[in-house]
């Protein structure tokens, strides 16, 4: 076993072991020395090549690989800090590659900012290799329900809501001193751990210059299942720290919606939403193939078609309603969570 280093890298995963395969190795390429860093990969029960992809030899990478039983996102990564040697953690997805020169900026960043409770935040955005959808331009660039980039300027100083696991280095101790994640939480488990992380300090400075490509697509079914993930996140939020900080999320995410989460009667809220979402997805369907029928496959830099503009609200649309099912299901069931103290 080595002497402690610099940084471990802990990537959890599931069933993409080809994916997983290209981000390894991107980190088999850093201008950082292999000897100053490692790649924890636990496994969350996953059932393809997994285990082939981390033994593969890669240029003196040193990457450890864990098994769990399937337990989600939060007990993998509490597995991988557990288990890291870094006095420094990076959180990395099994779909990004890593930039030549991630590790050294997270690096830097964290010898500039000594103080414990200083996080580094990088940057992502879509691998040249895949062709970026009118929806995922949206969710990233203008509705930017799966990031916020657009907004942020290089060293800002940002509050728990940026906590994002994917792209965020932290001090070991930290993560520790905290108790890692909630693995309670079915999504969102990074902001809340960045809410608690608050109360001792914490400052999350973002760094333009530590980028991860997005390796993986996906369609408008797919990122309306996710958004209904965030919606059970965010109903679980709620229960463990309700008052002004989760209404003030709720609005952010939910808009106008929000106040929906505390209708007399959720179940019949809920049916309403599922109607809504229902309604909205074969005009949202037929709209993308119409634009891409009319040769749209590539984006226009600055004015926006009247077409593209309604498909551009249609989305918000739907993806406020699949967050608000999430929620209101949550509520609605068996997934209740007692407030924090």
């Amino acid at each position: 076993m080595r002497d402690k280093i610099d940084v471990s890298v802990v990537i959890p995963t599931r069933n993409r072991a080809d994916l997983l395969d290209r981000v390894l190795d991107s980190f088999a390429q850093q201008s950082t020395p292999p000897t100053a860093f490692e790649v924890v990969v636990v496994d969350d029960g996953s059932t393809d090549g997994t285990a082939d992809a981390c033994r593969r030899t890669r240029d003196g990478l040193h990457v450890q690989y864990l098994w769990i039983a399937r337990a989600g996102s939060a007990a993998a990564k509490n597995a991988g800090i557990a288990a890291s040697r870094g006095r420094l953690v990076l959180l990395a997805d099994d779909d990004d590659v890593a930039d030549p020169d991630l590790v050294k900026e997270h690096l830097r960043v964290h010898e500039e900012n000594p103080a414990v409770e200083v996080v580094a935040l990088g940057y992502g955005a879509w691998h040249t290799a895949l062709r970026v959808t009118e929806l995922m331009h949206f969710v990233t660039e203008v509705g930017q329900f799966l990031s916020s980039y657009p907004q942020l300027r290089h060293g800002e100083l940002l509050d728990f809501r940026y906590f994002w696991s994917g792209r965020v280095s932290a001090k070991r101790e930290l993560l520790v001193q905290c108790g890692g994640f909630d693995e309670g939480m079915v999504a969102l488990e990074d902001v809340e751990l960045g809410y608690r992380l608050s109360s001792l300090g914490l400052r999350v400075l973002f760094t333009r210059r530590a980028v991860s490509y997005m390796l993986r697509s996906f369609d408008f079914d797919a990122f309306c299942a996710r958004c209904e993930r965030t919606g059970r996140g965010l109903a679980h939020f709620r229960q463990l720290y309700p008052g002004a900080i989760s209404d003030q999320y709720a609005r952010a995410l939910l808009g106008k919606h929000a106040h929906e989460l505390d209708a007399a009667d959720r179940a019949a809220a809920l049916t309403v939403t599922e109607r809504r979402l229902a309604a909205l997805r074969p005009v949202v369907l037929d709209l993308e193939q119409r634009l891409d029928d009319h040769g749209r496959r590539r984006l226009l830099p600055v004015r926006l078609s009247p077409a593209r503009r309604r498909l551009h609200r249609l989305y918000a649309m739907s993806f406020r309603a699949a967050m608000l099912k999430g929620a209101l299901r949550a509520n609605a069931g068996s997934e209740t969570r007692p407030a924090r103290p």
